[in-house]
């Protein structure tokens, strides 16, 4: 159905969760949980999947056992479709995952220097392991690396997180 294809395309960000409005400002209560409106309307609305960050990560066990009530969550709706669980797990100076449950690399620009001499072989070993520690989470997305290109070097944003300036060696 049209609603099913349009839930299929959302993608939540469940960083925060609070069962009744704060009195002052936003909510900044992690979201550790499954809270059952949240599993409600993963199920109802056939979503597509969620993305998590730091705040929703403690340890390892609480990591699966989110993930999993997650999935059972999609399992319940009608299409039965499996999330995509997503993240920014860079590895460098990006890392949602606590820095004691995940390998720390170098910066994706320190990595994008070796390419004239290695090619994308850092690159493609830091790739191998972040999924080899995602995937057994239950976290099946990974938005990183990314192929920004640091065209502004004053951008804080990208600055050392792209391989590189060139767009032909980011690529």
């Amino acid at each position: 159905s049209v609603k099913q294809m349009l839930g299929q395309k959302l993608m939540l960000d469940l960083r925060y969760y609070c069962t009744e409005a704060p009195k002052q400002g936003k909510c900044k209560t992690p979201m550790t949980q499954l809270p059952a409106e949240l599993a409600t309307l993963i199920r109802d609305y056939d979503i597509g999947g969620v993305i998590l960050f730091a705040e929703n990560l403690d340890s390892v066990e609480q990591i699966i056992q989110l993930n999993r009530d997650l999935q059972n969550a999609a399992q319940s709706s009608a299409l039965k479709l499996p999330l995509f669980i997503g993240i920014d797990q860079e590895g460098g100076r990006v890392a949602r995952l606590p820095r004691s449950l995940a390998t720390s690399f170098s910066g994706n620009m320190a990595i994008g220097a070796t390419y004239a001499e290695h090619g994308t072989a850092f690159a493609s070993t830091v790739g191998k392991a972040l999924a080899e520690e995602l995937l057994p989470l239950g976290i099946n997305v990974n938005f990183a690396p990314t192929v920004d290109v640091n065209v502004n070097p004053l951008n804080p944003v990208i600055n050392v997180r792209a391989f590189g300036e060139d767009a032909q060696q980011v690529a």
